[in-house]
């Protein structure tokens, strides 16, 4: 955890830090402050629930991280590019986790198709379909795989 930070010693007023509390605070009115730019009628009352609840998870994600963030900086305190690079590692995290079952789902695929297609030269008899299938899953884990590494 951070650890609070230390007093200036050069006779400097140090900068004052905002509580833990009036940051959650501050962060729970943003999901009214935006339904209320919205205007009323948008939502429905289970909808806001969601809405603050959906909110409030990222907000907490996004604190969490921020620490995190700040902690492997070595800093005392979290700053505001540190909130920043979190909303980015939070996005990219999601992103990342759709791109690596994209990967692994391409190379099942590809593994799938391969031993077939080796074993091929030395069948006495090869039927037909499973050439088409082991080609077929062969290019879909291909295309896969390579959208991952595109993507990435």
């Amino acid at each position: 955890m951070l650890s609070p930070p230390s007093p200036d010693s050069g006779g400097a007023e140090p900068e004052r830090h905002a509580p833990v509390a009036e940051v959650v605070k501050h962060g729970a009115g943003a999901a009214e402050r935006a339904m209320q730019q919205l205007g009323p009628g948008h939502f429905s009352r289970a909808a806001a629930t969601e809405f603050r609840r959906c909110v409030d998870a990222y907000a907490a994600d996004l604190g969490r991280e921020a620490v995190r963030v700040a902690e492997r900086h070595q800093a005392d305190v979290v700053s505001p590019s540190y909130v920043r690079q979190a909303a980015g590692y939070l996005v990219a995290r999601v992103r990342d986790r759709k791109l690596a079952a994209v990967g692994s789902l391409g190379a099942m695929l590809l593994g799938v198709a391969l031993p077939p297609l080796f074993e091929m030269p030395w069948a006495q008899q090869v039927s037909p379909t499973r050439v088409l299938v082991s080609a077929v899953f062969g290019m879909a884990g291909s295309l896969l795989l390579t959208i991952r590494h595109v993507k990435q």
